[in-house]
């Protein structure tokens, strides 16, 4: 069977068309992307979030959303800060440094970034090519000033208390540990040093009284000696006296 389609039936469907298509242009020309209207700021290690919203019901999670930074020379492979499509991520068109950090707003296309540094400032564009419309954002990380790094009151103190506190608070318990340990070090050495010089003086008051007792012993020796045999004078005996004077001393 051949269906044949009336030429009034062709109009009549090309009407449809045409006024459908019309009616999705009016729908697609009726939306409008709200970015922010002034510069984010944040610190880094911030978590910051880069509005991107469409006034109307629009849900982004059967969209495309394409992120990208207007203010680095793009890669033709690593383009994007977050490319997101058919309902997931595609991590391999993202630029490696943001792969982890971001993620996509709640049925919006408002890109959270987690853990912001320096290198994160810039301008940020959000593009939706279904609406073929886009949003730009500028992002302005600072790091804190020195001078904004303490908040605490001034105190009355003068430069040799306050040098003295900066040095006490900068000591580091592996120093003083190291510190007690020499400490103990010296102590122990010189202990031993002390006892070996008192060794050494009771060494030599014993040696010293050792000899005087030796030679009081033989000087006692000598005595007994001496008074056991009296005629022995200076090593000479009665054999040595002359018989003239034992003759004499008999008469």
């Amino acid at each position: 069977m051949i269906l044949r389609v009336k030429k009034s039936s062709k109009k009549c469907l090309g009407g449809i068309v045409v006024l459908f298509l019309v009616s999705l242009e009016k729908v697609h020309g009726s939306h409008n992307v709200i970015g922010a209207s002034q510069p984010v700021t944040a610190a880094p290690g911030d978590d910051v979030l880069l509005l991107c919203q469409v006034s109307s019901e629009w849900n982004a999670t059967t969209m495309t959303v394409e992120w990208s930074r207007l203010d680095l020379l793009q890669n033709s492979s690593n383009r994007y800060v977050l490319v997101y499509r058919s309902r997931k991520v595609d991590t391999d068109q993202m630029m490696k440094s943001y792969v982890g950090r971001v993620f996509l707003g709640s049925g919006n296309a408002s890109l959270k970034l987690t853990n912001v540094t320096v290198n994160d400032s810039g301008q940020y564009k959000c593009f939706l090519p279904s609406l073929k419309k886009f949003s730009v954002v500028q992002l302005v990380v600072d790091s804190p000033k020195a001078g904004n790094l303490s908040t605490s009151k001034p105190q009355n103190t003068t430069v040799g208390e306050s040098n003295s506190n900066s040095y006490k608070r900068n000591w580091h318990p592996v120093a003083i540990i190291i510190v007690v340990a020499v400490v103990v070090a010296i102590i122990i050495v010189a202990a031993v040093v002390a006892i070996i010089i008192v060794a050494a003086v009771v060494a030599i008051i014993i040696v010293v009284v050792v000899c005087v007792c030796q030679k009081n012993k033989k000087k006692r020796r000598l005595n007994r000696s001496n008074s056991r045999h009296p005629g022995q004078i200076f090593g000479e005996d009665e054999s040595s006296i002359p018989l003239s004077a034992v003759s004499c001393s008999s008469s």
